[in-house]
């Protein structure tokens, strides 16, 4: 036999058993249940959150609302959720942003232009200004 009818019979030999090896391994993997496992996750999004009552934190989910307020005599709508966003509805009109709560009860709401508002806040109320005061209902 010529030397290259030999080498190309030891290359199919070769290649023949790599097939059977990949083929057996595979087969004992799906056997014992080594594959790669398909893993279920699922999160809980609760978060301690402080509600505008002073030591009173709970659990909530993010989308959970902390508190609804009014104000007097006009069609605004203040909401403040558990995520850090609140919304504003005056009229037809939605502003939305982020609020956060300072350790002195320091109410800051900063909307998606980068404008922020102050207010100091208590159990049932939100004074912006001494003219604008919200209530909670």
């Amino acid at each position: 036999m010529p030397k290259a009818t030999k080498i190309w019979w030891r290359h199919c030999l070769f290649a023949g058993l790599m097939v059977i090896l990949l083929w057996v391994t595979t087969a004992s993997a799906k056997q014992f249940g080594t594959t790669t496992p398909v893993t279920e996750t699922t999160t809980d999004t609760t978060h301690v959150v402080q509600k505008l009552t002073p030591g009173q934190a709970q659990k909530v989910s993010a989308k959970a609302i902390i508190g609804t307020w009014h104000r007097p005599q006009s069609a605004r709508t203040l909401t403040l959720r558990a995520d850090g966003s609140y919304r504003l509805m005056i009229g037809d009109i939605v502003t939305t942003g982020y609020w956060r709560l300072s350790a002195a009860r320091t109410l800051t709401l900063t909307d998606a232009l980068g404008r922020t508002s102050v207010a100091q806040a208590s159990a049932h109320e939100l004074k912006f200004s001494q003219a604008d005061q919200w209530l909670k209902n």
